[in-house]
């Protein structure tokens, strides 16, 4: 009989936990009766942690993770993959916009063949500028990353004990399920799924906040913006030329008159805009690099309820 895990990151939406927790044992006892649910806070401030605590008091079955700051969702994700020896894995956000009842057809699905599936939502319950950032945030990740990122499919979905120990090992800092688990590879399959309303709160995820990751990401996955600068440098370069030669043609009939002008604006438009465009994106690259060479962990637990350390 194989063993299902659900890990659910936690940040906000207390209210919903009890009803999640409730509706996801129902489920999984569909399925099979060897089941955990870890729910990974990740220091929420809206008093997640003291819901959590009474849930895990009440069944043993659910398991409780709380970090000792704020690291992130994609970082709670990963700390619920590490935490358990699951035979299948479901990830879902905890404010019941993933209907826990859909649990059963993506394990039925998986049963198939199939090393992880993916939920692409239909009927979206975001609201349109949720829904336009979100298209824009994986247009903008898919042409920088030159992969194929949809939209549609989100962090909600089941994966198998091969595909969570390859993710789990992966240690780079900036992190994005989906990405993560295109790039691990395994045969796939997608279900479409209906979008339910948010059972409460609001979506952290501004339009700001989507860009940053997005460009986070782009530069820890791919080396596509320094390509760009390369390619800008040279159209600066033949348009300098160009330029060069209508200067010097100037020069040479006697339009210009001032002395050293000519070379000037010259080596200014041929170099200027060459090395403040790459400056700034080798700086980042140099950044990152840093960064990773620190080789901090990371996310830091604080408590665990129901869990061996």
């Amino acid at each position: 009989m194989d063993k299902i895990a659900v890990v659910v990151p936690v940040y906000g939406c207390p209210e919903s936990l009890q009803e999640l927790c409730r509706r996801l044992i129902e489920n999984l006892k569909k399925i099979t009766s060897s089941y955990e649910i870890l729910l990974v806070e990740d220091h929420c401030p809206k008093g997640s942690w003291e819901i959590i605590e009474g849930i895990c008091a009440a069944e043993p079955s659910v398991k409780g993770i709380r970090f000792s700051k704020n690291f992130g969702q994609h970082y709670a994700i990963l700390a619920g993959m590490r935490n358990t020896q699951a035979d299948y894995v479901v990830i879902m956000d905890c404010d019941l916009q993933d209907p826990p009842e859909e649990i059963p057809g993506l394990y039925a699905k998986a049963k198939e063949g199939y090393e992880k599936v993916l939920v692409k939502r239909i009927a979206r319950k975001h609201s349109i500028l949720e829904r336009v950032t979100s298209f824009l945030f994986y247009k903008f990740l898919s042409y920088m990353t030159g992969t194929q990122q949809d939209s549609s499919v989100g962090n909600f979905g089941i994966y198998s004990k091969k595909v969570v120990a390859e993710m789990s090992v992966l240690t780079e800092r900036s992190r994005l399920l989906p990405v993560h688990s295109r790039w691990v590879g395994f045969n796939s399959a997608y279900l479409e799924i209906a979008h339910n309303d948010r059972h409460s709160g609001t979506s952290s995820y501004t339009f700001a906040k989507r860009m940053a990751l997005a460009i986070d990401i782009v530069l820890s996955f791919s080396d596509k913006p320094l390509w760009m600068v390369i390619k800008a440098g040279f159209t600066i370069s033949f348009i300098s030329f160009l330029y060069a030669i209508f200067v010097f043609f100037n020069w040479f009939f006697g339009e210009i008159k001032v002395d050293g002008w000519t070379s000037l604006i010259i080596s200014v438009w041929l170099l200027g805009g060459m090395i403040l465009a790459t400056l700034g994106f080798v700086g980042v690259y140099v950044a990152k690099t840093f960064d990773e060479t620190k080789n901090r962990p990371l996310f830091i637990i604080d408590t665990r309820l129901n869990l061996e350390k």
